[in-house]
């Protein structure tokens, strides 16, 4: 049985709930967001950690 989106056991139960069911290429589009969007929090939260640990280090070093 096939476990793509409207297709199999799922597919006929969404048709019968008159449940629309996203096709592959929507929920490729959603996922691949969702990735750029965790990627980019990640990425501010590391800089920003590395920054700030970057700064600390300068510091220790005039003082």
């Amino acid at each position: 049985m096939c476990n793509a989106p409207g297709s199999g056991l799922s597919g006929h139960i969404a048709r019968k709930l008159d449940i629309s069911v996203p096709d592959e290429a929507a929920l490729t589009d959603k996922v691949k967001k969702m990735i750029l969007e965790w990627r980019d929090e990640s990425f501010d939260k590391s800089y920003v950690n590395n920054q700030f640990d970057a700064q600390v280090m300068l510091f220790a070093r005039l003082l």
